[in-house]
């Protein structure tokens, strides 16, 4: 740098012009960390606005942030911490005043082992006092209750629990029975796992426990069936980091971080949470994708593609319906260990691929064909490598209400792609024999079907 350009630089800093040209740099870093928390990604959210407190340390902004996404989280010693910082930074602020107090409250009740109804409720009445300053709320945001029950390990019933996480349920059961819960309905209860064990056993797991919790504020008239919906989130999304996964039982039931990620969180279910799944196809010595919609043809070495967007993890099938009225499941193949979605790294780029970003091709006489795509909560046991014995007239299980595909969407809607979609590094999908079904399946209905030819 030249001498005459040392001498404007340091000029701008006297003058304090530098700091503001610096500031800029704040509102791009809420920006991506309201994004990441936005889809949950919380640690990820949490890295971020760190750097925005680390860069920016006499801005409240950062701290409140971490505050509301621990708060969100259930997490109150942490959201009251920043919380706090906060206010140091803004004095005589009555909503992170309002805040600070009822996260603390929560903070001290928590660490005693049961978050009362009134704490919720005031925490409530905090954060409704918010003005929109603070992080933007996605559409159709509502409340939620987080609160942490700590099942043990591998255990899902309420006969499992003590008598103080009963006492937790209890208290959330008197808060939806109030006056300001007992309209909010619909509501989803979400079950979240610690990083401990596989993610189809978490995914599981969060889902049994979901369920109890679900079922036993049912028996307390809290709820009726028709209120809420259970789903898991596994282990995918974690609120506190931990290095710490391979631990023995006893281990990981004392971890602190393990504990603060295994919570369930009710909410207010507003808009669809309908999954969205697409098909694309490959042509053969392409590097693009296409849309597939109903109609289309494509050569028989042509790959096939399914998309998936989803609010929460899923186990994903990929069944084929081919012109000589054979049935095959495309996905899983046999030896995949399972079929789970798992949104920490799906939603990174908004959409998941069912076998690892791999093309399905399709065997037997080419003509008229169909993809279908199931979705599911739980493990379907018929699409599995290993199925179960079919059982002769059995009536097709109940989807949940949010597996169910939006009016009008069941099949593909060529406006909802984009064309084109750049795909460098594909792999054929090593081919071990995709499994044979002996009819069409009793699964339910699919979450998405799409109708095709093909030929030679």
């Amino acid at each position: 740098m030249c001498f005459r350009k040392m001498l404007w630089v340091v000029g701008l800093c006297g003058a304090g012009l530098m700091p503001m040209m610096a500031q800029e740099d704040l509102p791009a870093l809420l920006k991506a960390g309201d994004e990441l928390a936005q889809r949950q990604e919380w640690i990820k959210a949490t890295e971020v606005y760190t750097k925005a407190t680390v860069a920016y340390p006499s801005q409240a902004i950062g701290f409140e942030r971490l505050g509301d996404l621990y708060r969100k989280n259930g997490v109150f010693s942490r959201a009251a911490e920043n919380y706090r910082k906060a206010l140091e930074l803004a004095p005589g602020d009555e909503r992170l005043g309002a805040l600070l107090r009822s996260c603390e409250r929560a903070a001290r009740e928590q660490a005693d082992g049961v978050v009362e109804a009134g704490t919720f409720r005031d925490l409530a009445a905090a954060v409704r006092g918010i003005q929109p300053k603070t992080v933007p709320a996605s559409e159709g945001e509502g409340e939620t209750i987080p609160f942490h029950i700590n099942f043990p390990r591998n255990k899902y019933l309420i006969g499992d629990l003590d008598s103080t996480a009963r006492r937790q349920l209890d208290e959330v059961a008197d808060l939806l029975m109030s006056p300001e819960w007992r309209d909010r309905r619909p509501l989803i209860v979400e079950g979240h796992a610690c990083s401990c064990g596989s993610d189809a056993a978490n995914l599981v797991l969060g889902r049994k426990r979901a369920e109890a919790v679900l079922e036993y504020l049912i028996s307390k008239d809290a709820l009726r069936k028709a209120d809420a919906t259970a789903v898991s989130m596994g282990k995918s999304n974690p609120v506190v980091a931990s290095g710490n996964e391979n631990l023995s039982a006893e281990a990981c039931a004392r971890d602190e971080a393990h504990n603060q990620n295994r919570r369930v969180i009710i909410k207010e279910a507003h808009g669809s949470t309908a999954p969205l799944v697409t098909f694309w196809y490959r042509p053969m010595g392409a590097e693009t994708l296409r849309p597939l919609t109903d109609g289309s043809v494509l050569y028989r070495k042509d790959e096939i593609r399914v998309k998936v967007q989803a609010p929460n993890p899923l186990f994903a099938y990929v069944v084929h319906h081919g012109p000589d009225n054979a049935w095959e499941v495309l996905y899983p193949r046999s030896g995949a260990p399972d079929a789970a979605l798992l949104p920490a790294d799906a939603r990174r780029d908004g959409h998941w691929i069912p076998g690892a970003d791999a093309g399905f091709a399709v065997q037997g006489k080419p003509g008229d064909e169909e993809a279908l795509v199931y979705l599911s909560a739980a493990p379907i046991a018929e699409f599995e490598a290993k199925p179960k014995p079919r059982v002769v007239n059995a009536p097709p299980p109940t989807p949940s209400p949010l597996l169910h595909p939006p009016k009008g969407q069941e099949h593909v809607d060529a406006s909802q792609t984009q064309v084109g979609i750049k795909e460098v590094e594909l792999r054929s999908l090593a081919a071990p024999a995709a499994m044979k079904l002996a009819g069409p399946p009793h699964a339910g209905t699919p979450a998405a079907i799409v109708k095709f030819k093909s030929h030679d």
